[in-house]
């Protein structure tokens, strides 16, 4: 630990906790499980006396009237920290200077397909450049006792410290919404979600090594290019179907270099926060979903809707990253793609109402996310809260 770290963790352990402090952070800023949590507390009656304080990354700071709100590695954002009983983030924050009297529930991002942290199948080249990663994690939480296993494993943590009580931004996809018409996608269509994964063939870690995600695609978007955008526009037309691929937050996007469609729509954080709205609240919108390695299917599965995955890059997404399954094939209940009949296919089929993989789900949905209900989010502060404010847990 280095000696700024080892100070910012002194001072954080002599200083007194509010026990009524709690303390949020996401990234994008008031965004996914975070805010889940953090929307559902300031509803809750047993927490109107509480403090509810926010630390962003950007320079926005007054989404929430009446919440505190301070600007990450600000003077005022470690003299929050320091002072917060309860620290609730989806990516932690200030990793390296947690001490025992906070409780520190990393809500994290998504149960995991790739590998993540100390943990890996099949990828030491991955393991290598991720052993350097320290969380001050409390708790954490997963989906199913399978990934409470699994996130342990990942993290360093003991089983007992991995709450399974389910996402709390799942609770979205539970709930119909007016998305869509603030985004402006037509709404008396059908409408496939496509989430590509973050790719970089020249990723670099902290440690300065390079090491490979994926093949490299124009936009970080398989199987689209200009020369066949227009032609999958052409047939999303003739079956009326609207296909929004929704660009991951890290991936670099220039809508300027792609031709304009009128049935696909490409969407940005920048995008669902200028709508104000949610991607798990858009999620709920849509008819079926195309992804490939990314976490999100493994919460869509509680919606029980079709799926296809994306797959044409993944010996070397195995080979570079790696996952946390020997055989990763087993756990995607969907549509395999490949190419753009294979694409074409998988969309037809959703326009035909035709579902094959409906038995595969429910095989596989048990083992990584027993939750199709809208609770998850009490589950959480059920879970953290229960002891502080009834005595007793």
């Amino acid at each position: 630990m280095s000696i700024k770290k080892s100070i910012l963790r002194l001072l954080n352990c002599i200083t007194p906790k509010d026990e009524k402090m709690i303390l949020f952070s996401s990234n994008p800023d008031f965004s996914d499980n975070s805010e889940a949590v953090f929307n559902t507390m300031r509803k809750d009656n047993r927490f109107s006396n509480y403090k509810f304080v926010w630390i962003t990354r950007s320079s926005s700071l007054s989404k929430y009237k009446g919440t505190k709100c301070y600007k990450i590695y600000s003077p005022m954002s470690f003299l929050a920290y320091f002072s917060a009983k309860y620290v609730f983030t989806t990516h932690g924050i200030y990793d390296g200077i947690g001490c025992k009297s906070q409780i520190n529930l990393g809500l994290w991002h998504g149960m995991p397909l790739k590998s993540l942290g100390s943990y890996s199948a099949n990828s030491e080249t991955f393991l290598k450049l991720t052993k350097y990663e320290k969380r001050d994690f409390t708790y954490m939480i997963a989906t199913s006792p399978l990934y409470q296993q699994i996130m342990a494993k990942c993290f360093n943590m003991h089983e007992e410290e991995i709450i399974v009580s389910g996402q709390p931004r799942n609770d979205e996809l539970m709930h119909n919404n007016d998305s869509l018409e603030k985004l402006s996608i037509p709404v008396r269509r059908k409408t496939i979600c496509w989430l590509p994964t973050y790719r970089d063939p020249t990723k670099v870690n902290k440690a300065h090594l390079v090491y490979n995600q994926g093949k490299h695609y124009d936009n970080g978007i398989p199987l689209i290019s200009e020369e066949n955008l227009k032609e999958l526009d052409e047939f999303l037309k003739t079956l009326s179907i609207n296909l929004v691929v929704k660009i991951h937050g890290s991936q670099k996007f220039d809508r300027s270099k792609i031709p304009a469609t009128e049935n696909i729509f490409f969407i940005t954080n920048e995008n669902l926060n200028k709508s104000g709205v949610q991607l798990y609240e858009m999620l709920a919108c849509s008819d079926a979903l195309i992804t490939d390695y990314s976490s999100v299917y493994i919460d869509y599965m509680a919606t029980d809707k079709p799926m296809a995955f994306v797959i044409d890059d993944i010996d070397e997404y195995g080979t570079d990253r790696g996952f946390v399954f020997e055989n990763p094939l087993d756990y995607m209940p969907g549509m395999k793609v490949k190419d753009q009949i294979s694409l074409k296919s998988f969309i037809k089929s959703v326009s035909e109402d035709r579902d094959e993989y409906k038995d595969s789900r429910k095989i596989v949905r048990p083992k990584l996310n027993i939750f199709t209900d809208d609770k998850n989010t009490q589950r959480v502060i059920d879970f953290v809260f229960g002891c502080d404010m009834s005595g007793k847990r």
